[in-house]
């Protein structure tokens, strides 16, 4: 799973990028954590040749049921207007298992969306753009299986 965040908070209808360089976490099952850091260096062009992102073996099972996460920690509280997420995509794969939720302490997390154990529209050069209205500190980003690994 190769996931990029971009964050987005808009201030009296201009939008400022608030993920660059903040930390990143992720479940235990992030193959290579050391790029975490990638996940918000701002660039969402995919490179799969040099796997130059923080990535997860797909599960072998074949629900999606079993996600894998990470969470990026702003820093401080920001009332957050949307989220733009991407994924691997040039290829044309589909995930599954998708889910983010918000948290302004790190414990008590709520969910913006869940895609449950659908497939969603294939990943594109845009990304995912998601509505969050609502005071976060730290987002979590789940996801499953894709339609190609």
């Amino acid at each position: 799973t190769g996931i990029r965040w971009q964050v987005r908070h808009s201030v009296c209808s201009n939008s400022q990028l608030l993920s660059f360089g903040k930390p990143v976490t992720g479940s235990p099952d992030i193959e290579n954590p050391a790029k975490l850091p990638t996940l918000v260096d701002g660039d969402t062009v995919p490179n799969i040749a040099t796997v130059n992102y923080a990535r997860v073996t797909n599960p072998p099972e074949t629900n999606c049921t079993v996600q894998s996460y990470v969470q990026i920690d702003l820093q401080e509280v920001y009332i957050l207007s949307n989220v733009r997420l991407w994924q691997y995509y040039d290829d044309g794969r589909s995930w599954c298992g998708r889910k983010i939720e918000t948290s302004t302490d790190g414990s008590v997390y709520s969910v913006v969306h869940d895609g449950g154990a659908s497939w969603e529209a294939p990943a594109t050069a845009t990304g995912d753009n998601v509505d969050v209205n609502r005071a976060a500190r730290y987002l979590r980003w789940w996801s499953s299986r894709n339609t190609v690994g």
